[in-house]
């Protein structure tokens, strides 16, 4: 989910979401020492590519609305089976530039990663 939680100013963002290095999301893990947990199934939005000219791509995110698609996998493709405490958060990133999009203001890749509240999981034998 993405929110504008700013006070006064609206935000345009690319209305398809989709999980992977190419899309808008990515997952992180983390094992109790801080190592990235290397995953058994790499996310990557097979979408098409959004159509810039179209002003429905974009939407509008008033302060105190969102935009969030849902997410589902299995322990085993998130290779997390094994008994231990892990960290996972998601980061939400714009797959095109501000340069590419016909509207303002817009949330582009040169703004960087927004990165979620960490959810810290205990997996048991």
């Amino acid at each position: 989910m993405v929110e504008n939680d700013a006070l006064s100013d609206d935000v345009f963002i690319v209305g398809e979401l989709g999980f992977g290095y190419s899309a808008s999301f990515t997952l992180f893990r983390r094992d109790a020492r801080g190592r990235e947990v290397p995953t058994r199934f790499i996310d990557d939005f097979a979408g098409n590519p959004p159509n810039l000219s179209d002003p429905h791509t974009f939407v509008k995110l008033v302060p105190g609305h969102f935009l969030g698609i849902s997410y589902e996998s299995s322990i085993y493709n998130l290779n997390l089976e094994r008994p231990g405490k892990y960290k996972l958060w998601v980061e939400y990133h714009s797959p095109i530039s501000r340069s590419e999009a016909k509207v303002a203001p817009f949330w582009a890749s040169e703004d960087g990663n927004v990165k979620s509240n960490v959810v810290e999981i205990l997996v048991r034998p």
